[in-house]
């Protein structure tokens, strides 16, 4: 898993290979992300294992705050990248 940004959004990517998108579950609740997912065995017998297969589930805190519902995601070749638009603050008036 890699966190990356630039200036207008924080860039998460995951490798999942094997794990189908409507496998995945992605929720974003203030600042912080959860994945969620299941990574089938595939048929045959195997003779080496080391992806863990079955269910998974990652919580992540990100760096500030995102405009919540505007997140971006797509699967291709195995990597997960979710784009979460940055939230800018908002000038406040100063009374005098």
């Amino acid at each position: 898993m890699d966190l990356l940004e630039d200036e207008d959004h924080y860039i998460l990517l995951v490798d999942l290979p094997g794990v189908r998108p409507e496998d995945l579950e992605l929720l974003e609740e203030g600042s912080r992300v959860t994945l969620a997912g299941v990574r089938h065995p595939l048929p045959g017998t195997y003779l080496l294992e080391e992806r863990p297969m079955g269910t998974f589930r990652r919580t992540l805190d990100l760096p500030g705050p995102i405009e919540e519902g505007t997140a971006q995601a797509s699967l291709r070749h195995g990597v997960l990248e979710v784009r979460f638009r940055k939230r800018t603050g908002t000038p406040l008036p100063v009374a005098q």
